[in-house]
């Protein structure tokens, strides 16, 4: 593993072969190191200068060789302090919802995301026309947590696939959802239970994964709903134009349909 020439665009992680790209806007005058942990480590096992004067502006960048994406997980420490990576696709050290981490103790950090391994099976934009529009809001924890969903993985991007059928027979062919992205729910005082505010707008929520990854169960359930539309006997009446599925908005998280690519 060794530190190569990188380049300062896109922000955030770039996979480019053996090479990966770090790119992070920093302020003039301030030190910046790249940090890479083994997964699942709150120990850095490498860490990597990214001097201004190797930078373009306010921008710090480099390339490492050899770095293996699915065994390391990064952060950036700048002047001293830890800093994740506000392009970062997906986070570690958040699974459970309510629990607070501590940044400066490394207990949370950026997870090495590829974003062109999931097979999206030619989905598409279902482009519903809005008067035909019959759209459920939702938060995806809330919506399956409670035990009467009888749903299998609760409170989870899974939990929402689950309760398709069941939101079919209500009529819905959309959902809202409040935000997916990856907020901070543990305040002062209260939880932020509902997730609005700051957040790292490109990484879907980790502890509404069920399983390992958040970005793979974010795209499941937007495939899911595109597609969910099988059946005659839900698409008859003044809907029966609109057996494509059902279109998931991910309403006031915009920015994660980019996790999505074109799928929103």
């Amino acid at each position: 593993m060794r530190k190569t020439k990188g380049s300062p665009q896109p922000f955030g992680v770039d996979i480019k072969g053996k090479n990966i790209n770090f790119a992070v806007q920093v302020a003039k005058g301030k030190t910046c190191e790249l940090l890479l942990y083994k997964r699942g480590k709150e120990v850095p096992e490498y860490q990597f200068d990214m001097p201004e004067e190797e930078g373009v502006g306010e921008v710090r960048f480099l390339s490492v060789e050899g770095l293996k994406a699915d065994r390391y997980e990064y952060n950036f420490l700048i002047d001293g302090k830890v800093c994740v990576d506000p392009y970062v696709k997906e986070l570690a050290g958040k699974e459970k919802f309510g629990v607070e981490r501590k940044l400066q103790e490394h207990q949370i950090r950026g997870k090495i995301v590829s974003m062109e391994d999931y097979d999206w099976q030619e989905d598409q934009r279902l482009h519903l026309p809005w008067e035909d529009v019959v759209a459920y809001g939702l938060h995806v924890r809330g919506f399956t947590k409670h035990s009467s969903s009888k749903v299998v993985h609760k409170g989870t991007f899974q939990g929402v696939v689950e309760k398709l059928d069941y939101l079919k027979e209500l009529g819905v062919n959309q959902i809202q959802c409040m935000p997916v992205y990856e907020f901070e729910e543990c305040g002062k005082t209260k939880v932020n239970y509902w997730g609005y505010g700051k957040g790292f707008y490109f990484a879907p929520k980790k502890a509404y994964a069920s399983g390992k990854s958040a970005v793979l169960e974010l795209k499941d359930m937007v495939r899911a709903c595109h597609s969910s539309c099988t059946g005659d006997a839900i698409c008859s009446g003044n809907i029966s134009k609109l057996c494509n599925g059902m279109s998931a908005f991910l309403y006031a998280g915009v920015s994660c349909g980019r996790i999505c690519s074109e799928s929103l």
